[in-house]
């Protein structure tokens, strides 16, 4: 069963996930350029590339960030918005680091799991796949699994755009609130550590106080079209090939 969400602030979301262009402006170099993904099989692989296509470029949604890049970025961010940083960063005596979201700030953050859903939804409609009107449809709206790599997909595919990978952020149709990409291209981190859903009406949730997994929603360009509410989870250490995120300031 859903669980009836209700929030009680205002947003302000950026349009567009976070380009690469956008990410080296802060931080000299984008992570795709230099990391490499650790795939299922062992493998490692770098983010650079994929099946001989080239994944640098400003235009492209950074990608193979972790949660941490993700929370350093947007304090970054506000910072050069002249904004109070929403995090607290704090180095622990065993070297890992901690981190307290300060919720009177003004600064750029990462979106709360229900705030993801309410903005990929149009504004809490009943949009289950960002904008578009069914699944059949979801092409135009999201970048995923294109018909143009069967080599690497095999049977299952998508969409037929001609975009094998990563796509340029904003380039396809909107949904109700004129946000891109709210599913496909990347997936993106959200604030919340993993858990599963209470019982009842939540009043603005931001998942659970501990745990060793955050959220991410959306799905990326090498999987299948999944629907809005599609849930996914991983250490705040990983990265991947498909992984980015967008901010949002509470307002």
């Amino acid at each position: 069963m859903p669980t009836p969400v209700r929030l009680s602030h205002g947003l302000w979301v950026r349009s567009t996930e976070v380009s690469q262009g956008e990410y080296r402006a802060l931080l000299a170099e984008a992570p795709v350029a230099t990391r490499t993904e650790r795939l299922p099989d062992g493998r490692e692989v770098p983010c650079a590339s994929w099946e001989g296509h080239d994944l640098v470029d400003d235009a492209l949604p950074v990608a193979c960030v972790s949660w941490w890049d993700a929370v350093r970025f947007a304090n970054l961010s506000s910072v050069a918005d002249g904004l109070r940083p929403s995090y607290h960063l704090q180095l622990r005596e065993d070297g890992s680091l901690s981190v307290r979201w300060d919720r009177d700030a003004d600064g750029w953050r990462l979106p709360t799991e229900a705030e993801w859903e309410w903005a990929a939804r149009g504004a809490g409609e009943a949009q289950a796949w960002a904008g578009a009107e069914a699944r059949e449809t979801i092409c135009s709206h999201a970048n995923v699994r294109d018909r143009s790599a069967p080599e690497a997909w095999g049977n299952e595919v998508g969409c037929a755009d001609g975009v094998a990978v990563l796509g340029p952020v904003g380039s396809l149709e909107p949904n109700a609130l004129g946000l891109y990409d709210m599913i496909g291209n990347v997936s993106e981190w959200t604030w919340d550590v993993y858990a599963d859903r209470p019982d009842g009406e939540q009043i603005d949730p931001s998942g659970a106080e501990a745990g060793p997994h955050r959220v991410f929603r959306g799905g990326g360009w090498n999987q299948v079209a999944r629907p809005v509410a599609a849930r996914y989870a991983d250490r705040p250490s990983g990265a991947g090939l498909n992984l980015g995120f967008r901010l949002v300031r509470s307002r």
